[in-house]
């Protein structure tokens, strides 16, 4: 009996493990209902709403903000019956009613109604990104200090995100000692993915706050996002006005909701799926197996903006295999080196990389005179 248990918790574990990992699966939707009804009815209702709430934060997490004012005509078009695939009542309190939900809505279903629309949206699932928060305020540079204020204020802001997991460091001596504020300000890169690391995170954004003064001599606050790690993301520059009434206080706490909408539009920008500009790619393996053509396949796949990856022929000497995607082929291309899908190329020949560019023309029968090119595109 006891086994039996342990097992079904492995199971529910490791289903709400996937569903945590799925970027169609939101958790702890939270309805507050006034009137007062049966509790079946009041259950009905609140999962209603529960249900349109989480669209709105769903379509916000899945498109880019160029495309938001569309949101309007992607809900009266959607058929509320079919956008939700099930629910999980999280707790539940009545008089008045309350009610936190998990919900996890039908992808399919979604995925084709935004293509129907050509509205741009990205599946990418939630990532994780260490947030370094430094302020500068005249001479002085803070960033491990609890007082940080700019800590305390991004802390807060990144509790509304929806699309990346944000990691602000403990701050332990060990960090401290690795990586100082001066550090920090001139990009010490490799010290700063060090330290991500160790919370699992790829990426590193450092979140700058500066004071400063526009060419007209009023007060403004500015913001640097600069990334490190694994993404090729450009540095982001923020300048926000102040009002006369506008303090320090108030000031950071509107530029650090911008800073953790700003990281999770590039994070967005980065998978985006571009249906106005669809590509294609025909990738030659040379001396396949059966079982590295299906790995690459599976590689394929994975990748944000492939739609479909299937083998077009399949012989002793090579396999060619057919790759369907959404945007620009420079995208693909770096997207496809982050999967360490390694890609060659003579002319208009693409071949997957063996390790051995001789083995690779003789494979291909290609012309052993050419010599591949750097970039494939």
């Amino acid at each position: 009996f006891m086994l039996c248990l342990f097992m079904l918790f492995l199971c529910l574990w490791g289903a709400q493990k996937s569903y945590a990992e799925d970027v169609y699966f939101l958790e702890n939707i939270e309805i507050l209902l006034t009137e007062h009804n049966t509790p079946e009815k009041e259950r009905a209702k609140a999962i209603q709403k529960a249900t349109e709430k989480g669209f709105r934060q769903l379509l916000q997490r899945l498109t880019a903000q160029t495309a938001w004012h569309q949101h309007p005509e992607i809900i009266k078009k959607a058929d509320k019956r079919r956008i939700l695939d099930q629910f999980n009542v999280i707790h539940e309190e009545r008089r008045p009613y309350k009610g936190v939900f998990n919900l996890q809505f039908n992808k399919e279903y979604i995925h084709n109604l935004l293509v129907s629309l050509s509205v741009p949206f990205s599946e990418v699932k939630a990532g994780t990104v260490l947030l370094l928060p430094l302020l500068e305020l005249g001479e002085r540079q803070l960033l491990w200090e609890e007082t940080n204020p700019w800590r305390q204020k991004l802390a807060q802001a990144t509790e509304n995100a929806g699309l990346v997991k944000f990691i602000l460091p403990i701050g332990d001596a060990h960090e401290m000692a690795l990586l100082t504020p001066e550090m920090v300000a001139f990009g010490a890169e490799d010290m700063m993915v060090q330290i991500a690391e160790n919370y699992n995170a790829k990426a590193v954004v450092v979140a700058r706050f500066q004071m400063g003064l526009s060419v007209k001599g009023e007060r403004e606050a500015l913001l640097d996002l600069v990334w490190y790690g694994a993404h090729d993301v450009q540095p982001q520059y923020l300048q926000l006005p102040l009002q006369s009434e506008d303090g320090l206080d108030g000031a950071m706490q509107q530029v650090a909701t911008k800073a953790v909408h700003a990281v999770e539009e590039a994070w967005r920008q980065l998978y985006i799926l571009e249906f106005d500009s669809p590509g294609q790619a025909l990738i030659t393996y040379g001396s396949p197996s059966l079982k590295g053509v299906e790995a690459l396949m599976a590689q394929l796949k994975a990748i944000p903006i492939v739609e479909n990856a299937f083998l077009r022929v399949i012989s002793q000497q090579k396999a060619v295999v057919q790759v369907d995607f959404f945007g620009p082929k420079e995208k693909f291309k770096k997207l496809a080196e982050k999967a360490s899908i390694k890609l060659l190329a003579w002319g208009e020949h693409w071949a997957l990389d063996l390790g051995s560019t001789h083995d690779n023309v003789r494979a291909y029968g290609l012309d052993t005179r050419l010599t591949p090119q750097e970039e494939i595109f």
